[in-house]
């Protein structure tokens, strides 16, 4: 929460903005006196296998000539390092990944399919007084053929300990 009094809590904002801005005008630059400008694709994987839910989607990926990042328009990133996406926060079927370059863009849809359904049911165990439990036991009986049991033994040699004490003066040990 924001605390109406601290001058800070509105500068932080503006000042995220600000590095935001610097960051694509000096990735705009880099990518201005490249020859080739087109965005390539170094790689782009996100998780598809056991979605449920309420689970959790990674994104990772990694382009070339790319200005900025933006997914579902919420979330504008210039770093190329893996996403975590809640998936109950997407109510759509989809996510659209936009990358965004020097005059061009590129949009990916990656479709949300909850392939996997959890239903937690809370169990309760009542026990009354009229109920018997009954406990069936089964005597186990090992047998074997031509066991024999080897003893070794362990011998423990104790050496003696000789410790030669010599009384000093507090006059002698000084």
């Amino acid at each position: 929460m924001k605390n109406l009094f601290l001058f800070s809590d509105y500068l932080n904002p503006f000042g995220k903005q600000i590095r935001f801005i610097t960051l694509v005008f000096a990735r705009a630059l880099v990518v201005l006196f490249r020859w080739n400008k087109k965005i390539k694709k170094k790689h782009f994987y996100y998780s598809t296998k056991n979605n449920f839910s309420n689970s959790l989607m990674i994104i990772e990926f990694d382009f070339k000539n790319v200005l900025y990042y933006k997914i579902n328009n919420i979330v504008k990133t210039t770093e190329a390092k893996p996403i975590i996406l809640n998936i109950k926060n997407y109510h759509k079927n989809e996510i659209i990944f936009e990358i965004v370059g020097l005059f061009q863009k590129r949009k990916i849809v990656i479709p949300i399919k909850i392939s996997n359904t959890l239903q937690s049911i809370k169990t309760q165990a009542a026990f009354t007084k009229s109920t018997q439990l009954e406990l069936h036991e089964k005597i186990i009986r090992p047998s074997f053929k031509d066991a024999t049991l080897k003893e070794k033994l362990v011998e423990l040699r104790q050496q003696s300990i000789s410790l030669t004490n010599t009384l000093y003066n507090q006059n002698d040990f000084l």
